[in-house]
Formats: C-alpha cells, structure tokens, sequence
C-alpha cells in the first residue's frame, strides 16, 4: 500500500488521496516517481489561489508509479490522486502555504520520493477599513490663519496593495461646517479652510471618511468634534440705558442694575462696571456705581428742583487684552405726590375775616369781589381761580369745586335748593348759576377746594367773599313753593319730605370754628 504524505508550517490543507493497492516484489528496489499537475500557475512549483477559493476546490493531480519492472498497480484506475482545499484561506493570517507530498512503496527496504509545490494565497477586498477612534475631539483658537493644523485621524485597512490603500475625505451635510475644514487625503490631517468666529460657531461636528481602493471599495466613517476656544475679540456693549426711581427715597437705595453683554466666555465676558467721574455730568449725578453694576442713590431727590440726571458709566471685560466701552446713563425721578396745589389767585385772608366786624348798619363788608349783574351771561365771570401743582401727570392733574357757600360771621346763612354760583372743574371759572333772587345776600361767602388727582389727593382752599352790587327792587321772587314756605317761615330742608336737592354744604376750613345761623324770613327783613 502506498502512502500519500502532506507537509506544511502550518495545516491548512489536507490532500484526500485515493490509494489502490498494488503489491511490489522486485529484485531490485527503485523509488516511486511522482507525477504532479497544478492548474492556475504561472510559476513553476507554485500555485496561486486567491484567498476566497471555494472549499473542495482541487488544487492538484498527481500519480506514483514505480520502475520497478516487477512491481504492478492493478488496482488503481487512473492511477491518480487529487488534492483538495478543506479549510478556508485567509491572506491576512498567512500569505503562502508550501505543501510537501511524499509516496512510498512498500517494498524492502520501502522507497519514499517526495514532491513539493508552495501556495501563494492572492488578496481579495474582504476587510473594511477601521479607524482607530470613533470620535476625535479637537480644539482651534478662532481667528487663526486659515491652513492651520487641527488634527489627524487615522484609519487602518488589514488587506493588501490597493485594497489597503486609503483615501480620507470630509461628508458633506446639511450645515456648512465642512466648509470650514479640509483634509489631506492620504495623511488624514485636518486644517481650517475659512476663518473661524467662535461668536459665530462655537463647536464643529465633521463626519469623516476612510475609503479603500479595492474593488469593491468598502468605506468607514468617524466623528471629530472640533470646539472652538475663545479670544477675547469683541468689546462689551451696554444695554440698558435709561432708569427712573422715586423722588424722596433715602440714600443708598437702590435704583437699578446695569445690564450689558458680551459675545465672548469664561474671563472674556466677565465685566466690570465704573463712573466715569471726568465727565462733567458725571461728576454731578449724584450716584454710586459698584462694579457689579448696581446704581445707588446718594442723597434723597427732590423731582421739582431736577427731573433727570445723565451720566457716563463704563464697562470693562477681564479678558487680556482687556475691552471696554461706555455709555451715557439717563435716570429719570419719577414724582411723588408730596405738594399740595398752590393757589395763586385772589382769596379772603382768613386772620381778616376772623377777626374784623361786620357792621350791619352801615351793610360794609369785608368782599373782595363785586359784581354789578344779577343774571347769568355766558361772557361775564365772577371771579377766575388760579392754581399751580409742582408735581406732574396726574399728581399736577387739578379739578375746582365749591365746597360751601353762604356761610358768613354775622350774616344770615340761606338754604337754596339750586346754588347760586358755579365753577368749571377743569378750568376755575366761576360765574353765576342762576339768577339772584331777593332772598339771596348780596354779600356772598364761598370755599373753593383745588385737588390734584395723587395718591394720597391733596388739597387746597380759597374763602372768596362776593358782593353782589345790584339795585334789590331789581331783583324778583321765584315762584316756587319752596319759596311760600320760607314766607311762612318753614324751611324746605326741615320738612318731614324734605328733597335731597336741599343740603347744606359743608363749609370745610379749620379756623372757623362756630358760625351764627339767622334765620331765612329774618335774611329777607333785611332787604
């Protein structure tokens, strides 16, 4: 029986023989010879399979035969054998396999003849490339010189010649960050292509990818994160330039807080705020500007004596080199209702009227005023009030009324259901309401009111002492039945159904304390 041997560094293949027996007997002994046919060579000896070859795949023919003129092999027909791949080849595990084969006979002494042929294992693109990292995370300064260096990837392909062969390149997307960056293709370095604001972008995100040569080409794919580190480029810039705070607050309150930005981080943007006490309206405002940019009140304002105060405020980052600019402050005092109405027109003193006599005989009284009309006329004023409020908006806001009438020291005191005088809120215009009838004085007392529209309203008043300087057989009698009641010497408020037209006003001034009450058919005597 003839025996069929494989020899190689490493097994990767296992030659399937199909072996006769032959029986030899000779005289003389000669080794076997040893046929062998490889297909797919160019060399002599040795044969090139590429590495994803079929398993089974026949990698060889061969025969043993003997010369031995007494030794015979019936019982193979063809006498051959074949060598068959039964493990998968891989070139980059191995690139060459060498096969040993040996035939020995069985004689005595037995003969052995050994042929060889090597395995030159061909690379097919069967890897992808791979890179040595799924994210990179790079830094840049902005503002650098475009074409500076940002990183490197790096990728590897385990197959061989073009199929190892590499070529980086940026993805294209959506954004325009790869814009910004290109790659050398065979080195995978990266650098800036544009010029970089980190106030414009402050983080990249690039995909790139490693191809392969091979065919098929196979391709990977790998993030790199590039952020942008800041410098301090841009200058910080005050917001808010206009505050108001409250007149007659006490000092060190605080008025406001100082908002202002800066485009840049970290040191870059952290900023620090100053008067600028040089300028002359600066010098003058009287405020305090802590870093932090708190405004402080130095001293309690008073809104009449100033309205507005302007002043030049700075600001300062902490970056190198450090930044600033300025602004001009407006702060505005808002007012307080703390002054009443002034009243500048024509009033009765009142230490005159309080302490001077009324003589009744000789019907001399202590007016100021005199009208010579007894009706009323659209262009004819009895008196015009006059009033100022230093405040403003609706604390400076006026409106005129009479408050009380008819009310006078020594001097019958008349209950009229309509009153014989009328003011306009708006403008102090006082004029007759109604004619003056005989039951009327003719010396007339009024308090008018000024108020402002404030919170808390406050107030003003004017006695105005009016003599009505008619003839009074002029004057006529209404005819009413209010009237026939005071003849019969019943007033029209002391009746049980009495109208709520007839209601004495309240005559509202502190330094008259007590006043007489004369009765209305005494009031007519003395006409």
């Amino acid at each position: 029986m003839a025996t069929l041997l494989w020899q190689t560094k490493t097994i990767f293949l296992v030659a399937l023989l199909v072996v006769s027996s032959f029986v030899l007997s000779s005289m003389a002994n000669h080794p076997p010879v040893i046929s062998m046919g490889i297909p797919y060579t160019k060399k002599k000896g040795v044969l090139t399979l590429s590495e994803d070859t079929p398993l089974n795949s026949i990698l060889a023919i061969m025969e043993c035969t003997t010369q031995n003129s007494y030794v015979s092999i019936p019982l193979v027909y063809p006498k051959t054998y074949k060598v068959e791949l039964v493990k998968e080849l891989d070139r980059e595990a191995i690139n060459m396999v060498e096969v040993s084969i040996q035939c020995s006979d069985k004689g005595t002494p037995a003969m052995t003849t050994t042929a060889v042929f090597t395995i030159e294992i061909v690379d097919v693109n069967d890897n992808m490339p791979a890179f040595t990292k799924q994210v990179y995370n790079a830094t840049v300064k902005e503002g650098v010189r475009i074409g500076t260096l940002v990183t490197k990837v790096k990728a590897t392909d385990p197959d061989a010649e073009l199929n190892g062969a590499l070529e980086y390149s940026i993805q294209e997307d959506s954004s325009s960050n790869f814009t910004y960056f290109t790659i050398d293709k065979e080195s995978g370095r990266i650098y800036t292509s544009l010029e970089i604001d980190r106030e414009m972008v402050s983080e990249f995100t690039l995909t790139v990818v490693a191809k392969d040569t091979g065919l098929p080409s196979h391709s990977a794919s790998a993030q790199v994160k590039v952020e942008v580190e800041d410098v301090n480029d841009n200058a910080p810039v005050i917001l808010t330039k206009e505050f108001h705070t409250s007149e007659n607050q006490k000092p060190m309150v605080q008025v406001g807080i100082i908002q202002a930005t800066d485009s840049d981080i970290g040191k870059n943007s952290e900023l620090v705020f100053s008067k600028l006490e040089d300028s002359p309206s600066s010098s003058q405002a009287p405020f305090l500007i802590h870093p932090n940019g708190e405004i402080l009140l130095v001293v309690s304002l008073d809104r009449e004596q100033k309205g507005e105060y302007s002043m030049e405020v700075s600001v300062r980052d902490k970056g190198t080199p450090r930044l600033s600019s300025s602004a001009t402050i407006t702060i505005f005092v808002d007012d307080v209702n703390d002054n009443a109405p002034t009243i500048i027109s024509d009033c009765l003193d009142s230490d005159l009227y309080d302490d001077s006599p009324y003589d009744s005989e000789s019907n001399e009284s202590i007016s100021l005023l005199s009208i010579d009309w007894y009706s009323p006329a659209d262009d004819r004023l009895v008196h015009q009030m006059v009033a100022v409020d230093d405040d403003s908006k609706e604390n400076g806001d006026l409106r005129y009324a009479i408050e009380a009438v008819n009310v006078q020291k020594k001097v019958n005191i008349t209950t009229e259901t309509e009153p014989l005088f009328q003011i306009d809120s708006l403008s102090g215009a006082i004029s007759l309401r109604r004619p003056v009838y005989k039951y009327d004085n003719l010396i007339q007392y009024l308090n008018i009111s000024v108020t402002d529209n404030g919170v808390p309203p406050l107030s003003a008043f004017c006695l105005l002492s009016i003599k009505i300087d008619v003839d009074a057989s002029l004057l006529t009698i209404p005819k009413t039945d209010n009237y026939e009641r005071k003849l019969n010497g019943q007033s029209a408020y002391n009746q049980s159904g009495a109208s709520s037209d007839l209601v004495l006003p309240v005559f509202n001034i502190s330094r008259l304390l007590c006043l007489p009450i004369i009765l209305v058919y005494m009031n007519m005597c003395c006409f």
